[in-house]
C-alpha cells in the first residue's frame, strides 16, 4: 500500500470512530476480543467490562489500537484490561 493509500484508510477510520457511539465501540472492542483465539476462553464478565472501558474511558487512538490489533503505547489501557480480569475472577 502507499503512503497516500495508508494515510486514506487513516482518515476513513478517524472519521469512522469519531462518529462511533459508545454501543458501537462497545460492540466492536467485543468483536475483536471474539476473534482472539487466545481470548476464546475469556469469562463473559471480563468481555463486558473491557469493552465498557474501552467505550467509555479509552482515548479514539487506543480504541483504534484496539480493534486494529496492535498493542498499546502507554499503560492506561493495559492497567484498565488488568482491573477488569481481576474484578472477572
Amino acid at each position: 500500500m502507499t503512503l497516500r493509500g495508508i494515510g486514506a484508510v487513516v482518515a476513513v477510520v478517524g472519521m469512522l470512530v469519531s462518529g462511533c457511539s459508545s454501543t458501537d465501540r462497545r460492540d466492536a472492542v467485543i468483536e475483536r476480543i471474539k476473534a482472539d483465539p487466545g481470548m476464546a476462553d475469556a469469562p463473559q464478565a471480563a468481555v463486558d467490562c473491557i469493552a465498557d472501558w474501552y467505550a467509555e474511558h479509552a482515548s479514539d487512538a487506543e480504541y483504534e489500537r484496539f480493534v486494529a490489533g496492535e498493542p498499546a503505547e502507554d499503560t492506561e489501557p493495559q492497567a484498565g484490561v488488568v482491573e477488569c480480569v481481576k474484578q472477572a475472577m
